[in-house]
């Protein structure tokens, strides 16, 4: 068990973990985690993932990269749409974005509660929170990120609504399975899942990740008309298309549809979440890290004061 006491004026967060009391750097935050990407192999840390959502406290975008999410104990794992509350602090001068952080220790996660649900599929809860932090065109969102350099930084991470009629695409990755480079990451990423402090990972139980050979790509276009291709990081299409690897033609199809039907279809009022990769060569290269899909309805729900919760 742990619990939290933070100081307000002060750097430091006092935290409790395991009896023990302890000051440590950053804050405490509830956050609405929204996004979840595909986990990548990571020579320093094994294997990551890029997670983001809503700070309670002022409805602002938080990225929380990298979280080791499959190497740790499912207590300090969360669903998407799921509350938690998290002692995290602003990334290093490495990572720019405005929205970056960092956990200052996987084992202060907590979980507040069960992830909304999606009322049937009319998303009544979830789309204040989308409609609060939306903006109204991918070129608003790639307006604000910087070439390159350190000049101001605007949102790198929000959803834009898009039109129905959108494509996707299967491109073969150059290389069907890890590389031997790749695989070293993994092995690393086992041997701290299965020997870390806080993770109940018997030996020899820790699934090594399994690649997807394809890159799947979505191109749309958004509510000005303009139109834009843009990779897809989302977990979930992921795990789709490994449900039905087994035959790799008909699991392009499964995700086909998927996108384009039952996501992006006529009758669904579709964001898709974007997000800037931290590449400093080409910061303003945005790839889809999130995808939000109600039925269709014309009426906007407005967040009420002091948010839902």
């Amino acid at each position: 068990m742990h619990t939290f006491v933070q100081h307000s004026g002060i750097k430091d967060t006092v935290v409790e973990i395991r009896g023990e009391r302890t000051s440590m750097p950053g804050q405490v935050e509830e956050i609405l985690m929204i996004v979840k990407t595909y986990p990548t192999p990571s020579k320093k840390l094994g294997e990551v993932v890029c997670t983001a959502g809503i700070r309670l406290r002022d409805m602002a975008w938080v990225r929380l990269y990298p979280y080791p999410f499959r190497q740790a104990d499912r207590d300090f794992q969360f669903q998407t749409w799921q509350r938690i509350q998290a002692h995290i602090e602003k990334s290093d001068s490495r990572d720019r974005r405005p929205e970056s952080h960092k956990l200052v220790d996987v084992s202060t996660i907590r979980h507040l509660g069960a992830p909304i649900g999606t009322d049937n599929g009319t998303w009544k809860t979830r789309m204040p929170y989308i409609y609060k932090t939306e903006v109204p065109s991918v070129q608003v969102l790639l307006d604000g990120i910087p070439e390159k350099g350190e000049d101001a930084w605007g949102p790198t991470i929000r959803p834009v609504r898009i039109q129905p009629g959108a494509k996707l695409t299967a491109e073969p990755k150059k290389d069907e399975d890890w590389t031997e480079e790749e695989r070293a990451s993994l092995a690393k990423a086992k041997y701290a899942a299965e020997n870390s402090l806080f993770t109940t990972y018997a030996p020899d139980t820790f699934r090594t990740l399994q690649k997807i050979p394809y890159q799947f790509r979505l191109t749309f276009k958004d509510m000005t008309g303009e139109e834009y291709s843009y990779i897809i990081l989302d977990w979930g299409l992921a795990v789709l298309y490994l449900r039905y690897a087994a035959d790799p033609l008909d699991a392009i199809e499964k995700v086909r549809h998927k996108m384009e039907v039952q996501i992006c279809g006529p009758d669904k009022e579709t964001y898709l979440i974007l997000g800037n990769m931290n590449h400093g060569f080409k910061q303003r290269q945005l790839a889809i890290v999130g995808l939000v899909h109600p039925k269709l309805s014309r009426e906007k729900l407005r967040l009420p004061e002091g948010g839902l919760f």
